[in-house]
C-alpha cells in the first residue's frame, strides 16, 4: 500500500444521485478517473490486477478480491492486466439505511478483502443477487448480506485519518451544493469552524490543487454543460455559475484547461 498524489480530475457523479435504482454489471474494461457519488460502490475482481486509489491511498489488487467504496469515497480504477475482469455494483442510499445507521461517524478500517474463502462467500451472494435482481425484497436482503460480509471482516473504527476523510467528504458535498454561491476557502473554514491553513493543507493532501480551483472547476463544468441549451446567454450563465465577472471566468477557464487538458 502506498500513498499517491493522484493528478486525475476528481468529479462528482451527480447523475448517480438522481438514479435511485440498483445497478450491477460484469465489466472487463472498468477504468475510471477519480470520482465520488452518494452511492456505495462494490467491485469484485474476478481475474487480473487493478490499481485503485481510494481517498488518496493507492492499492494494487490481484484477483480474487472484494473492494468496497462507501458513500462519497473518492476513488479511481486503473486496469493493469489484459485479463482483468470484474463485477461492479452501484447501491443507492435507499438500500443503505441499516449500514449508515450502524456505522455512524466511523469508517471501515480497510476497503479490500483478499481472503479467498471470504471472497468466495461474497461471490456466491453476488451470484444469488444477480439471479434475483428483479425481486426488490430479495435484492435488499442480498445487498445487506454482502455489506455485512465486508463490515464483519473489515470492522469500523474512528481515527484521525477517518476524521479527516469525513471532513473532506463533508467539504466536497458542501461545495457541490453551494458552488454557485459566493463561497471561498475563507467562508468554508468559517462555516466548518476550522482555520484556513488547516483546511488548505488537508485539501492538498487529497488533491493537487486548491479549494478555490476546485470550486471554479465545478462552475466551469456547469457552464460547459448548460451553454448549448436553447435561449441561454453566456453572460447570464457565467454569473449564474458563481463567477463575479466574465474576466474571472475566462481567467479560471485558462487555468482549468492548462491543468486538465494538458494532462490528457
Amino acid at each position: 500500500m502506498e500513498t499517491l498524489n493522484d493528478y486525475t480530475k476528481p468529479f462528482y457523479e451527480a447523475y448517480r444521485d438522481t438514479e435511485n435504482t440498483f445497478q450491477i454489471s460484469r465489466r472487463s474494461d472498468y477504468s475510471f478517473n477519480a470520482h465520488f457519488h452518494s452511492c456505495m460502490e462494490i467491485f469484485f475482481l474476478l481475474d487480473g490486477e487493478y490499481l485503485l486509489n481510494i481517498n488518496a491511498t493507492a492499492f494494487k489488487v490481484k484477483a480474487p478480491a472484494a473492494i468496497i467504496m462507501d458513500c462519497f469515497d473518492i476513488h479511481s480504477y486503473e486496469k493493469l492486466s489484459p485479463t482483468s475482469d470484474g463485477i461492479v455494483m452501484l447501491i443507492p442510499q435507499k438500500y443503505l439505511i441499516d449500514h449508515l445507521k450502524h456505522k455512524g461517524k466511523s469508517y471501515l478500517n480497510s476497503n479490500i478483502i483478499s481472503d479467498a474463502s471470504i471472497c468466495e462467500d461474497i461471490l456466491k451472494l453476488i451470484e444469488l443477487l444477480q439471479k434475483n435482481v428483479e425481486d426488490d425484497y430479495l435484492r435488499t436482503c442480498y445487498i445487506n448480506a454482502i455489506i455485512r460480509s465486508f463490515t464483519n471482516t473489515l470492522h469500523f473504527s474512528v481515527s484521525q485519518k477517518i476524521k479527516n476523510q469525513n471532513l473532506i467528504q463533508s467539504i466536497l458535498f458542501y461545495i457541490k451544493n453551494n458552488f454557485k454561491n459566493d463561497i471561498s476557502l475563507h467562508s468554508i473554514a468559517r462555516d466548518f469552524s476550522y482555520s484556513e491553513s488547516h483546511l488548505s493543507r488537508l485539501f492538498h493532501s487529497y488533491f493537487p490543487y486548491s479549494i478555490s480551483f476546485y470550486i471554479n472547476s465545478l462552475r466551469i463544468e456547469y457552464i460547459n454543460k448548460e451553454k448549448n441549451a436553447a435561449n441561454v446567454k453566456m453572460l447570464d450563465l457565467i454569473y449564474e455559475a458563481g463567477f463575479q465577472s466574465p474576466q474571472a471566468y475566462y481567467r479560471n477557464l485558462k487555468a482549468y484547461n492548462k491543468t486538465f487538458n494538458d494532462k490528457k
